[in-house]
């Protein structure tokens, strides 16, 4: 099987924070947010032919409910 793309997902404190972030300083373009972009949870954002994926924290105890959440 031939692997042509990763996208490696990145859990972040603030999503529309993150957006920021990716968009202003690292020339990222937010492409894809859920719910919506103005108040996000998850969010695509791409350059050239790298793409993230920023996920809210506050999601990854819901979603993935064996993973131990740390403190920051």
């Amino acid at each position: 099987m031939e692997m042509i793309s990763v996208m490696p997902i990145l859990v972040v404190e603030s999503v529309k924070d993150s957006i920021e972030f990716y968009e202003l300083t690292l020339g990222f373009e937010a492409y894809y947010a859920l719910p919506n972009h103005d108040d996000p949870i998850m969010c695509m954002v791409k350059k050239n032919a790298v793409t993230l994926l920023l996920k809210e924290r506050s999601l990854v105890k819901i979603t993935i409910p064996h993973i131990k959440v740390l403190p920051l």
